[in-house]
């Protein structure tokens, strides 16, 4: 669950249990959730501080089977849970608190919900479909079910299946279930969508619409995942709000924290640091020179050194040196360009 109190005193609290007996207390009254739905509660600060290492997080993702996470510390949860979770595939699954109404029906669901792990340049993945404990026709059902949205929602669809079994998590002899021994030229993968379609789409499938609590001017624009965006209505534009030039009282739930200013000289100073990378970049770029552009650059030079020996005499007369040769006590000696070409040539 996402922390009630942000404050700097609460994060260096003893008691580490404190805020999550409020969750609990709360989620009680409000919802009716109690330790026969939840068995226990843990907040995102109490994570941290609790199981900070890997050992600790370890020990926990084997103590309980199903794991749930608040929808707004979601993906910060998630990363923190890290490859602990994920070898012993009991990722948290995302749990909308903000619905206390339906939040009883939220936890069943949730708990008759299987992860699908798809990953790219991997060619096996596993669900957990019962229990030796259930009955027997409800492992079949499971696995019917199972089996059914597999081939639904696998990339490619059934063509792209080699075969699927059953088998014991603590391993042993499997149950063939289905076999294809067809060609992977037969598989046709559907296409993914560019960023720009994907940000078009999900775009598209937004809606703006007004809110009391907005001053005018402004509206709301959700989208389908519960990102929320405040919109200028003449320009259609997102701005910043709340802010902490706008009104403010004591009383209201969250206190105003971004400030225009800062945030403007934040982004200046990126751009900034952005432009010197690129300029770095750029220089770097002219350092290595293609080959082609290096020969031609050095025939360049080589012909103005050529143009430059080819000095006039006070008589008026022209001495012409030779090619490529410089004269040093009476001794003919190789220009360095010249064995440049020359290696270069070769």
């Amino acid at each position: 669950m996402r922390d009630l109190d942000q404050s700097a005193k609460a994060k260096f609290d003893p008691d580490v249990d404190k805020q999550s007996r409020i969750w609990a207390e709360r989620l009680e009254l409000e919802s009716g959730v109690t330790k026969e739905h939840v068995q226990k509660i843990l907040t995102k600060r109490q994570l941290e501080r609790e199981y900070h290492s890997y050992y600790d997080r370890r020990q926990l993702a084997s103590a309980y089977d199903i794991f749930l996470v608040d929808i707004v510390v979601e993906k910060s949860v998630i990363r923190f849970c890290g490859k602990e979770f994920h070898k012993a595939k009991k990722t948290p699954l995302r749990l909308p608190v903000n619905r206390p109404r339906s939040l009883i029906k939220e936890i069943e669901k949730a708990y008759y919900t299987v992860t699908f792990p798809l990953f790219p340049f991997r060619t096996r993945t596993s669900l957990r479909i019962g229990n030796l404990n259930n009955p027997i026709d409800h492992i079949v059902e499971n696995v019917r079910a199972a089996v059914e949205n597999v081939f639904q929602y696998c990339p490619g669809g059934l063509c792209n299946i080699h075969s699927v079994s059953l088998q014991m998590v603590t391993g042993g002899p499997s149950l063939p279930l289905y076999v294809d021994a067809g060609s992977r030229n037969a598989v046709n993968l559907p296409v993914p969508m560019k960023k720009k379609d994907l940000i078009a789409k999900r775009d598209k499938e937004a809606v703006a619409d007004e809110l009391s609590t907005l001053p005018e001017g402004l509206e709301v624009l959700v989208y389908r995942d519960g990102e929320v965006k405040v919109l200028d209505s003449d320009t259609k534009k997102p701005v910043l709000y709340p802010t902490v030039n706008d009104e403010w009282e004591a009383g209201d739930d969250l206190k105003p924290l971004i400030n225009p200013d800062k945030l403007r000289k934040s982004l200046e100073k990126l751009n900034k640091l952005r432009e010197k990378r690129k300029k770095a970049r750029e220089a770097k770029k002219r350092l290595l020179l293609p080959p082609k552009d290096g020969v031609s650059k050095i025939k360049g030079l080589m012909k103005k050194k050529n143009n430059k020996r080819n000095e006039v005499d006070r008589s008026g007369s022209r001495k012409q040196k030779p090619k490529n040769q410089v004269v040093i006590n009476k001794k003919s000696k190789l220009c360095r360009n010249a064995k440049v070409e020359k290696k270069i040539k070769q």
